[in-house]
């Protein structure tokens, strides 16, 4: 019995090292518009699929927002994301860099350990 205690602790505790390394996804965004702009600011980590606020291209009224992925970025470095429809690029840009991606610009703000934030924006 007292052999089983040791040996359970130190799986228990190898199992919180390996989930504590794993990159949670987040993402947050604080949006204005007013008449002649649409603007969004947005902070995300990990790599899972997001909706971004409006669509890049094409119509904004009534429409779906597109997809956005962040695919990898590194601190002091560069990000690479994916943004748009089924029509939608790869796009990469480095810390203070503006990137067009359709009818939209997205600036990179800061680029992260697995991290982005950036501001998109386009005309109404």
């Amino acid at each position: 019995m007292r052999t089983r205690v040791p040996v359970l602790l130190l799986a228990t505790g190898l199992t919180t090292v390996v989930l504590g390394g794993c990159q949670v996804d987040r993402w947050s965004s604080s949006c204005t518009t007013d008449t002649g702009l649409r603007r969004c600011e947005i902070s995300v980590s990990g790599d899972g699929f997001h909706d971004l606020p409006f669509p890049v291209s094409g119509p904004v009224q009534g429409s779906v927002g597109d997809r956005f992925r962040l695919e990898s970025a590194s601190p002091g470095g560069s990000a690479t994301f994916s943004a748009g429809d089924t029509e939608g690029g790869t796009f990469t840009c480095t810390q203070g860099q503006t990137v067009s991606v359709g009818d939209s610009s997205v600036l990179c703000r800061s680029v992260g350990d697995g991290s982005l934030d950036l501001t998109i924006s386009r005309v109404r």
